[in-house]
């Protein structure tokens, strides 16, 4: 294909599927996203604490050289095990849940407090349950996003006026 038929087909098209693409990695491969978002965190986290532990050695000031050591702490420890984030999370809500669980069963509604129950020992048991759950349903939300981008720049391609190469515009 020449190079004036490929560029247009890139602007028209290229959005769509890049969209289409995200949303198969996020509905195929949920963890891939919580990584990339504790790998974020990890790196503002140690800019943080390479920030704060400059102006604590400008101000010598102990105070923001203590919150510099732990902003650096924690963006390591977030770089070297990513996936800690995803998995304390789902069991810091499932402990949560299961506080909101006995307070319902203690009010009587037992249904539903039986119900939060076992989503909370769920969480607990398998806390990375619920990030997979957010990210799957994200990618299948992009996907479907992605899919009617492509199907309404496919309609729009067949109202476009072929031209007639005979006609000259003149503004």
């Amino acid at each position: 294909m020449k190079k004036e038929k490929i560029v247009p087909l890139l602007n028209r098209f290229g959005m769509p599927a890049t969209t289409i693409a995200l949303g198969l990695i996020l509905l195929l491969v949920p963890d891939s996203a919580s990584v990339i978002v504790a790998y974020l965190m990890a790196g503002l986290l140690t800019l943080s604490g390479v920030v704060l532990g400059i102006a604590a050695l400008l101000d010598r000031r102990l105070s923001k050289g203590f919150w510099a050591l732990v902003c650096l702490s924690i963006g390591g420890t977030l770089a070297g095990n990513p996936l800690l984030l995803a998995r304390n999370l789902g069991r810091f809500l499932g402990v949560f849940l299961a506080i909101e669980g006995g307070s319902c069963l203690r009010k009587g509604n037992r249904i539903f407090g039986t119900v939060i129950l076992i989503a909370a020992v769920g969480l607990v048991l398998s806390p990375m349950t619920l990030s997979r759950l957010v990210f799957s349903g994200c990618g299948l939300v992009v996907l479907m996003i992605g899919a009617a981008m492509l199907v309404d720049r496919l309609k729009q391609q067949k109202y476009l006026d072929k031209g007639d190469d005979n006609i000259i515009d003149a503004l």
